[in-house]
């Protein structure tokens, strides 16, 4: 919600204050990082997702291939 209204800021924030990042929470957030022209903190989270041994859903490949 914060990143669709341009508060990138607030939506890192609240992201990193999650007690758990599941992979919808993370697709958000890649997505919200590509909205606003931040490609490379979406492929780090993108590299989390994969370095902790989740499957990308589609939702998450899509989330990639906008950046």
């Amino acid at each position: 919600m914060y990143a669709k209204c341009g508060g990138i800021q607030a939506a890192q924030t609240v992201f990193q204050g999650l007690i758990e990042q599941d992979i919808v929470s993370r697709s958000a957030m890649m997505s919200a990082y590509v909205r606003h022209g931040h490609a490379k903190d979406a492929l780090q989270v993108f590299r989390q997702i994969l370095l902790e041994g989740e499957v990308p859903n589609v939702v998450t490949a899509i989330s990639i291939l906008d950046s």
